[in-house]
């Protein structure tokens, strides 16, 4: 390097490092361990408690959680037994059912409502989830009240 143009290069480098070397050191204390499987299994279950009604991607919990989508899959189909994306069809078919129940909505805004986008689908689900659809169960819930 060249400093006799810039006599003071060599200290400026040289402080440089050293704040680096200090920021660095300070980054490593002030960051948590690495998370264990049950943590991040546990946020994957509050990210899709609070996201279930979106059109989420593993892409998008990845993402989030700063983590390898296939581990992520991998991670929540060995500690809840099932797949992640059937998890959140059956949350969004609970929640449907909460709303047939509480509510007189049509079918559609209820299927929008947990997050289908597509009502036939949703009541292709639904039947599939329950043995009956959309306006057969909130029929037979009326009977029994």
């Amino acid at each position: 390097i060249v400093t006799n143009n810039y006599p003071e290069l060599p200290k400026a480098i040289e402080k440089a490092v050293k704040e680096l070397d200090k920021q660095s050191r300070e980054v490593r204390e002030e960051s948590p361990a690495e998370e264990s499987p049950d943590d991040l299994y546990a946020q994957m279950v509050r990210y899709v408690e609070l996201n279930y009604r979106k059109n989420i991607t593993l892409q998008d919990i990845a993402t989030e959680l700063h983590a390898n989508q296939s581990y992520l899959s991998r991670l929540y189909k060995s500690c809840s037994g099932v797949n992640l994306f059937d998890d959140i069809l059956h949350r969004r078919i609970e929640k449907a059912k909460e709303c047939l129940a509480a509510s007189n909505w049509k079918v559609q805004a209820v299927a929008e409502y947990v997050g289908f986008e597509d009502s036939a689908y949703f009541s292709r689900v639904f039947k599939k989830e329950t043995g009956m659809s959309p306006k057969e169960y909130r029929n037979a819930l009326e009977k029994n009240h």
